[in-house]
């Protein structure tokens, strides 16, 4: 198959094309740290984890707002993007009892977990359960940006191809026929 000048210039400008929307979605790609806390993700997480967060909040802001709490308050355990957990280490006054602790992840978001009797720690698999919820979440948004990136990329190079068709029927169509 032989491409005249005008079929030649299609490809080549929906090669630049792909090339430019590919870079955007690069760019924009959905990563589990991107993702915003929605309180569907603990709805999600299975039963026994889910009831043992009593509270989710989706940046320290909000954290500190609707608790009340000084700004130099800070998050004392960190949930890690690896499935770790670095705990603060500085000792609590004895005099307190630790209901709920607060635990951060990468995403901002910070989970008023309740603690273990007796230990006044957090049970592990409840910030590893929410983390997987953030990383499936994140999945299926990078299934749908690619989705739109592609139609982003062939909505225009179709319309593209059907004007420069168009016209060229509409050329043939006022060209004489020499007999």
């Amino acid at each position: 198959m032989r491409l005249n000048g005008w079929e030649r210039l299609w490809v080549v400008v929906s090669g630049l094309y792909l090339i430019l929307v590919a870079l955007v979605a690069y760019t924009q790609w959905p990563t589990s740290e991107r993702t915003r806390h929605r309180d569907e993700f603990i709805s999600r997480m299975p039963a026994e984890f889910g009831s043992q967060v009593d509270s989710a909040f989706g940046s320290q802001w909000e954290w500190k707002s609707a608790l009340g709490l000084p700004p130099d308050a800070r998050v004392k355990t960190i949930f890690e993007s690896d499935g770790t957990v670095r705990p603060d280490m500085t000792p609590l006054d004895p005099r307190i009892t630790l209901m709920a602790t607060p635990v951060q992840f990468p995403n901002d978001a910070i989970l008023q977990i309740r603690v273990r009797k007796g230990t006044g720690e957090v049970d592990l698999r409840i910030p590893q359960a929410y983390w997987a919820v953030v990383k499936q979440q994140t999945r299926a948004d990078g299934m749908t940006a690619f989705s739109v990136a592609f139609l982003f990329w062939l909505i225009p190079c179709a319309v593209l191809l059907l004007a420069g068709l168009a016209v060229a029927w509409i050329r043939r169509g006022f060209r004489r026929e020499v007999t």
